[in-house]
């Protein structure tokens, strides 16, 4: 995917140093095509640059609750931080799974209304937090997602789709509506949109048949 070029460094000493750098650089706002039959837009980079934050592009085709059960709940132990983590994250080729980097999310407590988000947890494969929907998405019109039903011949339509942070009650979780509106107080058994997101080793793409797609700057 990423094509790769060898960079060589002289020493103090006189060796020389051989080492790979991406031949291709990531950008925030980059598409990445094709991964695990998705596409993904990047969000952030990591601080050496090698690790990208990609969500997709689109909610994916099924929608899923937060928990099957309306009951109190946080994170780390709801049904949908599973299925991400188990049946979906299996859905990928394993070079592709071998690209995803896990990582300790911070799960803070609802800042609108005080509502405990819980413990951090180790994922590989996520939702946006209500402060990261809003860092990353600073307006409205950002944040808006489309769903397309399957056997449909319709357009996309715009969709409600699910963040981790608790919503203003522990049975709820807090949502970005059709509207790109965020949203705190839908019940965490209701069917909504799934966007995942995870981070990728930008080197290990290269194993991977996806394609880096630089965003269009304007002229």
């Amino acid at each position: 995917m990423i094509l790769r070029r060898r960079k060589r460094v002289n020493d103090t000493e006189g060796f020389t140093i051989q080492f790979d750098v991406p031949a291709i650089p990531c950008n925030v706002g980059d598409s990445l095509k094709g991964f695990g039959r998705f596409d993904w837009v990047v969000l952030d980079l990591s601080d050496n640059m090698r690790e990208a934050l990609i969500m997709t592009e689109d909610v994916i085709r099924d929608e899923k609750p937060y928990n099957h059960r309306k009951m109190a709940i946080i994170w780390k132990f709801c049904s949908l931080r599973t299925y991400l983590n188990r049946q979906f994250i299996q859905s990928f080729h394993k070079k592709e799974q071998d690209c995803i980097a896990e990582k300790e999310m911070e799960n803070y407590r609802n800042s609108r209304y005080g509502t405990i988000g819980g413990w951090k947890t180790k994922d590989k494969v996520f939702l946006l937090s209500f402060e990261e929907a809003e860092r990353y998405f600073p307006y409205n019109q950002d944040r808006v997602a489309k769903h397309k039903k399957v056997s449909s011949n319709e357009p996309k339509i715009p969709c409600t789709w699910w963040l981790r942070s608790p919503g203003k009650k522990y049975r709820q979780a807090a949502v970005v509506d059709e509207n790109g509106e965020i949203k705190h107080c839908t019940d965490v058994n209701a069917s909504l949109g799934v966007r995942p997101a995870l981070w990728v080793k930008l080197d290990a793409l290269t194993k991977c048949n996806c394609e880096l797609v630089h965003k269009e700057e304007p002229l």
